[in-house]
């Protein structure tokens, strides 16, 4: 796995549903969007695994075609016991930004 400070700096399209039509918002990084929608960026990577929207119910977020990276989804239990999931990048990603 890469260091999260890698990781953080991959780009991605937030689509947001309004009366006008859609608005189309690029990402510099996974941080950055997950800051301006007040949720960790785990949660970003996983609405992009699986296609569902943010709690605002019109939002959805996805990678742009140009960048060269991927989401990928790994369960696996802690110490305690519980059932874990983590969402992590696979590919290289872009760094022409």
């Amino acid at each position: 796995m890469m260091s999260r400070a890698k990781e953080l700096r991959y780009p991605v399209n937030s689509y947001t549903i309004t009366r006008n039509g859609i608005v189309v918002e690029e990402w510099d990084s996974l941080s950055e969007c997950a800051s301006h929608f007040d949720i960790q960026v785990n949660k970003v990577k996983e609405h992009i695994y699986d296609g569902s929207t943010h709690s605002d119910g019109k939002t959805t977020f996805d990678i742009p075609k140009w960048a060269n990276y991927d989401i990928g989804k790994r369960t696996f239990i802690n110490r305690a016991g519980k059932q874990r999931v983590a969402y992590y990048i696979i590919g290289k990603g872009s760094w022409a930004l």
